[in-house]
């Protein structure tokens, strides 16, 4: 591992209201004159001239002279002076920027379209529309007087951003360029038109050696100061108290001998999970120490390695297709973000073996935390968010399995994954998950024996099992 290449522990998603605006309105239009007209006014702009001299200059007859400056003595271009020679009056003067410019007469144009801006500093996001959804995130709260007056600060907004969105190509029909300038002269109607949420990603990184590093900007913001302080105050209304201690005693319960060495007094030896994880993939060990969020990159990929060679193993048509278990965590933090969502689809997309005649090798299983008085509220939440997954893979479990701070995805032949969620505010402002992969069978067996043990058990508030059942019943 590089020395200065940073670790993800962890990865957030969140959403930042934005509002899509019609908005009417007029700009001036500096337009070039036509062929004529401009090279006479660009050399009487260098000197008065009398019409021979411009007849001979332009090799025009005496009909097309005349045509030509009686136009532009009657536009207001031209006026005869008491010698005869033709001038520029103070109109066309203003069509000059210097000696050597090219004359342009502005007119004024009306023009309407729909422009995006987001709520917390009123960046300016694009015309096109915005197709992000609310899901799998945190959201970033936005005062409601905002939201109220945000038609009237789209419109201080667009007039700052003006030339920014002239630039984008977002004013229909014209480019701002030397050939044609462009200014706004007036702002009508300006009437919200939807919310949309635009999707913010955090990645929490640690260095190999242990040091935690400061949060990266908003790359899709050009001012991000406000949204940031909103990421900072969202992570700040769910930040959890120190938990090493419940940790230390789930590692007990689970006998994991390898995961407790990682805690020390001063929080977690990230270097040695760091080192232990390298000389596990090199050697082949069935066990790997993992650091982050199970839906990494780095960390899905090794469990993704495993789901991939079994759809690959031709399956005897009397076997029973055993469970593949993943019981999320009662932590606020798990599953804000869009990483969960595909490797939940790549776990589905493996339980069955390709071709017209599918076999199913695994039956899927994700079980989420029912958590709060209202039981039927938390089912519609979770379903709300994993809408688009089978709705037969999704179910629902009540009370905290090993205090709530315990991730694990088991599948009963194949591989055992356990994440520890550490809560070391003084650290870190959201959790660092940590624990390991097995593929060791005893390992596998005993932890999914804990793990069905916590399902079928009951629970005392309920007199029913701690399973759930479907999150959407049939």
């Amino acid at each position: 591992m590089e020395k200065n290449n940073p670790v993800c522990f962890h990865e957030l998603d969140f959403v930042l209201p934005v509002h899509r605006f019609h908005i009417s309105f007029s700009y001036t239009d500096a337009q070039r004159l036509s062929f004529i007209r401009e090279f006479i006014l660009r050399i009487v702009n260098v000197s008065p001239l009398t019409p021979g001299d411009l007849a001979q200059f332009f090799s025009l007859t005496k009909r097309e002279l005349n045509e030509a400056l009686s136009d532009l003595v009657t536009s207001g271009d031209l006026r005869y002076r008491d010698d005869a020679c033709v001038e520029l009056t103070s109109q066309s003067r203003s069509y000059f920027s210097r000696m050597e410019a090219i004359p342009k007469v502005e007119k004024i144009d009306e023009s309407t379209g729909h422009f995006n801006f987001e709520l917390s500093s009123l960046n300016y996001l694009g015309a096109k529309k915005i197709n992000e959804n609310w899901k799998l995130a945190l959201r970033l709260n936005i005062d409601n007087e905002r939201k109220a007056k945000s038609e009237v600060l789209a419109r201080k907004a667009f007039q700052q951003h003006f030339q920014n969105i002239v630039d984008n190509g977002d004013v229909k029909g014209i480019t701002d360029n030397d050939d044609n300038r462009v200014s706004l002269y007036n702002v009508g109607d300006v009437r919200k038109v939807i919310e949309k949420p635009l999707r913010i990603s955090h990645r929490f990184s640690v260095s190999p050696v242990g040091d935690f590093l400061e949060r990266g900007e908003i790359a899709d913001l050009k001012d991000s100061s406000e949204a940031t302080s909103l990421v900072t105050d969202a992570i700040d209304l769910l930040k959890q108290p120190l938990n090493a201690l419940e940790i230390f005693k789930v590692i007990n319960e689970l006998e994991d001998d390898k995961s407790k060495i990682y805690i020390t007094d001063d929080g977690l030896d990230i270097p040695r999970i760091l080192s232990d994880r390298k000389h596990s993939e090199s050697q082949g060990t069935p066990v790997t120490p993992f650091l982050g969020i199970t839906y990494t990159p780095d960390n899905w990929i090794q469990v993704a390695e495993v789901l991939d060679k079994n759809s690959k193993k031709p399956k005897k048509a009397s076997e029973e297709p055993a469970e593949l278990i993943w019981l999320a965590p009662s932590n606020p933090f798990w599953g804000k973000s869009e990483k969960v969502l595909s490797c939940l689809q790549y776990m589905l997309d493996k339980s069955k073996t390709s071709g017209k005649k599918a076999k199913k090798l695994y039956k899927p299983k994700l079980y989420l935390p029912l958590t709060g008085e209202n039981k039927d509220w938390s089912r519609r939440n979770w379903g709300a968010e994993f809408e688009g997954l089978d709705k037969n893979s999704l179910f629902g479990y009540t009370c905290e399995f090993c205090r709530g701070n315990v991730e694990v995805i088991v599948h009963s032949d194949l591989f055992a994954v356990v994440s520890y969620h550490l809560s070391a505010p003084e650290t870190s402002p959201v959790p660092i998950p940590f624990g390991f992969m097995t593929t060791d069978k005893g390992q596998i067996a005993n932890i999914r024996s804990r793990v069905k043990g916590f399902l079928d058990d009951i629970d005392s508030s309920t007199g029913k099992a701690h399973d759930a059942g479907l999150l959407r019943p049939k």
